[in-house]
């Protein structure tokens, strides 16, 4: 219901402000948090509580049916939204560090195999650390057009299917 998202706006806003700049938490002021902050806001202006909501479900069980009708600009936000966020990562993505692969091997040494690249079984060490580059190389790259394709394909109809199954595999893969 709009009461709910709005709800859920201010304590997204409160823990944003709170953890994010008031604490000084760098992670909290990231853009896709601020976006994720804003998802509820967008909610709320919109007329909610329609099909997939409880207020719906709690109509239906009274006997009390209603048309499903009205405006659809919450979902030009929505996609907006989601276009913008994408774009915008691609747009953070285009350095040169990026490109090289770089960014992507500090990211695996950071978060998976320490400051040592990994031992890969039957390879000497140094063939290992030019395969992690060239994947590197080779995944910086289709992340940049994955993420172009996704801000850019979710306006037309015809490639809408095929963009939410790219954003599925490219977060995914991310974990």
């Amino acid at each position: 219901s709009q009461l709910s998202s709005a709800a859920t706006a201010v304590m997204a806003g409160v823990l944003l402000y709170w953890y994010g700049h008031k604490e000084g938490h760098e992670e909290f002021t990231h853009h896709h948090c601020v976006f994720h902050a804003m998802l509820p806001l967008l909610l709320a202006c919109t007329p909610c509580g329609k099909s997939f909501s409880i207020d719906r479900m709690m109509k239906l069980r009274s006997g009390v049916p209603e048309i499903e009708t009205g405006p659809l600009w919450g979902i030009f936000l929505f996609k907006l939204h989601v276009s913008v966020v994408y774009l915008f990562s691609a747009y953070d993505k285009m350095t040169p560090a990026w490109y090289d692969g770089h960014r992507l091997e500090q990211m695996t040494m950071y978060l998976y195999t320490g400051s040592y690249f990994p031992a890969i079984p039957g390879m000497e060490i140094d063939r290992g650390r030019e395969l992690v580059h060239t994947l590197s190389c080779i995944f910086g790259t289709l992340t940049i057009a994955a993420e172009l394709t996704i801000g850019l394909g979710i306006w037309y109809k015809a490639t809408r299917n095929t963009v939410f199954a790219l954003g599925v595999a490219l977060h995914g893969s991310m974990y």
